[in-house]
């Protein structure tokens, strides 16, 4: 198991308001799928920044028409190595948007331990190539939600000048 591997690949559909996103974390990839409905780019950027923050764990909502993929990522401390935190990452998909059911009710398609060096720069990497690729205008128009430059901006700085929680 290789818990430095961490990747997300996040395109804009061809048809306006579509992503689909490709995670590959640990030994596992899946791909998911998100509408216009939830803003899942802005929502896993901001999970980013809550974790980095001391969140004990967030989640993030790709909603689908109809359907959600719903992601899962909480702090991990491994068992052999105390000291060492990580992060557990999941994903599950559930049949209905919106439906409020507890994770273990949905179909679990993810769950991989990785760094947390690995999580926080997979999802700046992934952040910075999708503004390279769209720009700010072309995001808004092609998603109907603005990119997250906020949150992004954040993210970056907190990485660049801060630390994650400390053990």
């Amino acid at each position: 198991m290789d818990r430095t591997r961490f990747s997300i690949n996040y395109k804009l559909g061809e048809h306006l308001g579509w992503s689909e996103c490709q995670l590959t974390a640990g030994g596992s990839t899946v791909t998911v799928t998100a509408s216009y409905l939830s803003d899942a780019l802005g929502q896993l950027a901001t999970a980013a920044v809550l974790l980095l923050q001391g969140a004990p764990s967030a989640r993030v909502s790709f909603d689908e028409e109809p359907g959600e993929y719903r992601w899962g990522i909480d702090w991990h401390r491994d068992e052999q190595n105390k000291r060492e935190v990580f992060f557990r990452v999941r994903v599950w998909f559930f049949e209905e948007m919106w439906g409020h059911r507890p994770d273990e009710a949905g179909q679990l398609l993810l769950d991989e331990v990785v760094t947390q060096k690995a999580f926080y720069g997979g999802v700046r990497q992934m952040l910075n190539t999708v503004l390279h690729e769209y720009g700010m205008d072309g995001y808004r128009d092609r998603w109907g939600h603005p990119f997250p430059a906020q949150v992004s901006g954040l993210l970056g700085a907190i990485l660049d000048h801060g630390k994650a929680r400390p053990d």
